[in-house]
């Protein structure tokens, strides 16, 4: 997760992309993964695959009520 935001904060969106897919992958918790992919993805105009990461992050914070 650090170095996918690294990565974000220097715009490499490639190469923050690929640390936080591989992050999803490693972490048994997704939620600020998911948050910082969508901000990735909003950045980048992928609207439907930020809203999707929003979404997903929302529903592991709040699995209840949504």
């Amino acid at each position: 997760l650090a170095l996918g935001r690294l990565e974000l904060r220097r715009g490499n969106d490639d190469l923050a992309e690929k640390h936080l897919q591989d992050a999803l992958k490693d972490s048994p918790k997704k939620g600020a993964i998911l948050l910082e992919l969508g901000r990735l993805y909003e950045r980048q105009g992928k609207l439907k695959k930020a809203l999707d990461c929003y979404r997903r992050a929302l529903e592991e914070a709040y699995p209840q009520s949504l």
